[in-house]
């Protein structure tokens, strides 16, 4: 669903982290094989970064964006 929004630009484009590299790995290589392949969205937004370490996500984060304080903020209410 993001990465839809990501490319359809109905959001603003931001690191995409799947954690659980066993749950979501077959999803990602269907992306990037078959929906690339079919026009459905383009290869670069297919960049999600799998992992099952915190750590990890936050660095990747870290290095796609700077000082992760920096995100926008989910407005509340």
């Amino acid at each position: 669903e993001i990465l839809t929004l990501i490319q359809t630009r109905k959001v603003k484009h931001f690191p995409v982290v799947a954690m659980g590299t066993g749950y979501w790995r077959d999803f990602l290589r269907f992306a990037r094989q078959t929906m690339v392949r079919e026009g459905t969205i383009d290869a670069g937004e297919v960049d999600a970064f799998l992992t099952d370490s915190p750590e990890e996500a936050v660095a990747h984060i870290e290095a796609v964006v700077g000082d992760p304080a920096r995100l926008p903020r989910p407005r509340s209410g």
